[in-house]
């Protein structure tokens, strides 16, 4: 019987491949201790997954390798160049910062999993793919899931308003810095929640304090963006893969920038989606001062982009449900290659 491996640091690395882990038999999660960040995930995660879960030291990556017929990775991990002997097979983790997603990284793998045909192309000059869509929206279908989201988070909203999530990425590339203050002055109008990036909650320490003591409703690495889109009515963003999550889950979107041009770099480009795209996408804002009038007209559907949005999303995913069930299909023809 064929081994799986799925190796990641981070709670959202886990999450978004902890359904497919669940439907290979043989299968474990991987978790790739740096510094200290194992000790920031949710007990539950580790503990009730329903898969066996290691805590392994990066510097110990190395003796994996062979241990298992297939080791799966979101994004590369330590000591990836010295794995010879068990194939490496990737999954695509968003559709933002093509620079950095669709990198040379890539070559390494034996096989990536790709969310549909316009990231498929992009990956094929590098690996083998295989079009499966992507497994972490698949819960999306369910409406058991849904009942859960809002009896987790109902309790925090008041049922008279409409809820705004502002998921901004991390890094450079946030615009917190220019946005967080008009984003929070919705609040006396709507309901409004952040979801930090999870780099953010576990690298960026004095940014997410300061975001933390001034957003009385904030939410972590440990928490699930879907939960969140689920009881939320527009989403809020500037270069996060967020933004697709959101299309894909037909809620509309505003995206948040400001001098794109001088964010240009290693992970974003003129090229990439959440850029190039951005008028097919919703309201543009390039500086403050509209927010408010905005979010208005995008509830009020007098800015509705709905229609570009189905277009757009039909480019980039394969409609679910059904993700889980050919990433874990597509990983265990690998595993049986000779």
């Amino acid at each position: 019987m064929p081994s799986f491996a799925f190796i990641g640091w981070n709670p959202f690395q886990i999450r978004h491949v902890l359904g497919i882990a669940r439907k290979l038999e043989n299968s474990c999660i991987v978790i790739e201790k740096r510094q200290d960040h194992v000790f920031n995930f949710d007990e539950t995660l580790l503990t009730e997954s329903g898969v066996p879960v290691v805590i392994w030291s990066r510097n110990r990556i190395k003796q994996l390798d062979g241990l298992f017929d297939v080791i799966v990775c979101q994004t590369p991990f330590s000591q990836m160049e010295s794995i010879t002997k068990s194939r490496i097979a990737m999954i695509q983790y968003g559709y933002a910062k093509e620079a950095h997603n669709y990198g040379d990284w890539r070559s390494a793998a034996s096989l990536c999993l790709a969310y549909g045909d316009y990231a498929a192309e992009k990956l094929r000059p590098m690996c083998p793919v295989a079009v499966t869509g992507n497994p972490g929206l698949d819960p999306w279908h369910n409406p058991d899931f849904h009942e859960a989201a809002r009896n987790k988070y109902g309790k925090l909203l008041d049922p008279s308003k409409k809820t705004v999530i502002y998921a901004p990425t991390w890094g450079d590339l946030s615009t917190t810095n220019v946005y967080l203050d008009e984003v929070l002055a919705l609040h006396p109008e709507h309901n409004v929640l952040l979801k930090l990036h999870h780099n953010t909650d576990l690298l960026e320490k004095e940014k997410r304090r300061h975001i933390a003591a001034n957003a009385p409703i904030h939410f972590g690495a440990n928490d699930n963006l879907l939960d969140l889109v689920s009881v939320s009515d527009v989403v809020l963003s500037d270069y996060s893969g967020a933004i697709f999550d959101a299309l894909y889950c037909q809620r509309p979107v505003v995206l948040l920038h400001s001098e794109s041009a001088q964010r240009f770099g290693e992970k974003l480009n003129p090229g990439s989606l959440e850029y190039a795209a951005r008028h097919r996408i919703g309201p543009v804002l390039e500086q403050p001062g509209n927010l408010r009038a905005t979010v208005r007209d995008v509830l009020l559907g007098t800015a509705d982009f709905s229609e570009s949005n189905r277009k757009l999303t039909a480019d980039l995913y394969l409609p679910g449900p059904g993700s889980e069930e050919r990433a874990a299909a597509a990983l265990k023809a690998l595993a049986l290659q000779k």
